[in-house]
């Protein structure tokens, strides 16, 4: 029988501690928004300096790469015979070019998701799973129907965050085949959850360093306790990872 999974609780008062013997009690509400809000701040200045690098990522590299691809095109048209050696290393340089720009607007696009200026959240997470499908081979399925938008801005941003983060530790740490995102109504508050079928780790703590993706786990934290969400994650050896956002 698989033993139960370990729980570990988002503690204010400790400010993010991985282990889930540190956590307290709940500390007053005076004191609990001071730490939200302090959250706040941290995960605002992160998205603003994600916002410059975008912007340098889409404004310098990107820019550069594409008129170095047009000046490779001119090239190419200028060598005389399209079988020469020069010629098929122009042609493998700019398909090298073209699938780096095209890296390149996608890491600006997880920089800086503008698709939550223009579209819903739904479709922000519909295309940031298909193309984490196609780069990992991990099957994400989406149960999202309950989901009931309008939600608070801070509040879908973290939702986004917290899924892309997750979906990063779950292709870089759980050898996992398959995560299902869903979202319920629970006691008159939202749920959403992130559950994968990987190798799972040591949620009360660990000496092995690989054991838990230590400081994707805090950044999810913080993101949770900005958007005054409860964060819990639930995991053992051999049973996967499970977590959880209230709010």
């Amino acid at each position: 029988m698989p033993e139960s999974p370990a729980r570990s609780r988002l503690d204010p008062a400790s400010h993010l501690r991985r282990r889930a013997s540190d956590f307290a009690p709940l500390p007053d509400r005076e004191r609990l928004d001071l730490l939200a809000e302090r959250a706040r701040h941290a995960v605002a200045a992160r998205e603003e300096e994600r916002r410059r690098l975008a912007a340098e990522l889409h404004d310098v590299a990107g820019t550069n790469l594409a008129a170095i691809k047009l000046n490779l095109s001119a090239l190419a048209r200028a060598i005389p015979g399209a079988a020469t050696q020069e010629a098929l290393w122009m042609a493998d340089t700019q398909a090298l070019l073209t699938e780096t720009i095209a890296s390149i607007r996608e890491i600006c696009s997880a920089l800086r998701p503008t698709v939550l200026d223009h579209a819903t959240l739904l479709e922000a997470l519909q295309t940031h799973c298909t193309r984490f499908s196609r780069r990992t081979g991990i099957e994400v399925e989406l149960d999202l129907a309950q989901y009931d938008p309008p939600r608070p801005p801070e509040v879908e941003l973290m939702l986004l965050r917290v899924t892309q983060e997750a979906l990063w530790n779950c292709a870089k740490h759980a050898d996992a085949r398959r995560v299902r995102i869903a979202f319920e109504h629970v006691g008159g508050r939202g749920r959403f959850t992130i559950r994968d079928d990987g190798r799972g780790f040591d949620a009360h703590g660990s000496d092995d360093p690989d054991a838990m993706p230590g400081i994707g786990i805090l950044n999810m934290q913080e993101r949770a306790l900005s958007a005054e969400a409860l964060f819990l994650i639930e995991s053992s050896p051999g049973n996967g990872t499970l977590i959880t956002l209230d709010f």
